[in-house]
């Protein structure tokens, strides 16, 4: 391999890692009909109307001792670390 062939091998490697690190970035946006919907969360878009966002924020403790519960992995079987923060489920 020539020297431009490894620096370009290595910038490759340098986009590729870069690309597989950097998480989406949350947009949102009001539907004319009512729909508040927030994207980057996955392929399509999660749409709610008001009351329905409202009722699920009262439910983010609960949402929160099920995920501290359980024992997950993102897509690549890497298990996800949450935050110090978050409540901790009774044993």
């Amino acid at each position: 391999m020539t020297a431009t062939e490894t620096a370009q091998a290595r910038r490759i490697a340098e986009l590729e890692a870069l690309l597989a690190s950097k998480t989406r970035a949350l947009s949102i946006k009001a539907g004319a009909a009512g729909g508040l919907s927030v994207y980057g969360m996955g392929r399509f878009p999660t749409t709610l109307f008001v009351n329905q966002w409202l009722r699920l924020i009262e439910y983010i403790p609960e949402i929160k001792i099920a995920i501290a519960a359980g024992s997950w992995k993102d897509k690549n079987g890497t298990p996800i670390v949450l935050p110090a923060d978050w409540i901790k489920p009774a044993k």
